[in-house]
């Protein structure tokens, strides 16, 4: 029988588990978005951070259930920060497309699984110089690839990782 998910406050049936932020809030926006990768889920925020829930199993009776929240070491209000969200395997993207001076530059950032515990490595910023570029207003993870868009002006980035801290531009 399928494994069916719900983003949100309750949980509306049996059938479905539910994926719920312990510190949720109406301000939250919990769930405007979000990625799967194996037994490992990502729900981004408007603006307060990402969550990672660790996979359940509807045949074995297990639940998603929270791993970690994911906060940038420079967070601070105002940056947009879980919006949108991308994970595959042990790491994760997650946007910030405003500063907190409000100015829309952007960046992502890159978390990587250690253990049980989602650690910040790098933080992937545009090759371009452009002030109004909301960076990361898209992404996508595939491997060691990472496509990341900006708007207004319809740019479009690859970056490869190298390393761990180290995610080159290459296209």
């Amino acid at each position: 029988r399928p494994f069916l998910l719900y983003v949100g406050s309750h949980k509306p049936n049996k059938n479905l588990d539910s994926l719920i932020a312990a510190d949720a809030n109406r301000n939250l926006r919990f769930g405007y978005s979000v990625d799967i990768s194996n037994e490992f889920a990502i729900v981004g925020t408007m603006a307060w951070g990402a969550y990672i829930f660790y996979g359940g199993n509807m045949t074995t009776g297990s639940r998603w259930l929270q791993r970690d929240k994911l906060m940038s070491k420079d967070y601070q209000e105002g940056d947009y920060f879980g919006n949108p969200v991308a994970i595959d395997g042990d790491y994760a993207l997650v946007s910030a497309t405003m500063q907190p001076d409000g100015s829309p530059k952007g960046a992502v950032y890159v978390f990587k699984r250690i253990g049980v515990r989602w650690i910040e490595v790098a933080k992937i910023t545009s090759p371009n110089s452009y002030t109004d570029e909301m960076f990361g207003s898209s992404i996508a993870l595939s491997n060691d690839l990472a496509l990341i868009a900006g708007l207004p002006r319809r740019n479009v980035y690859l970056f490869q990782r190298m390393n761990d801290t180290l995610w080159a531009h290459v296209g």
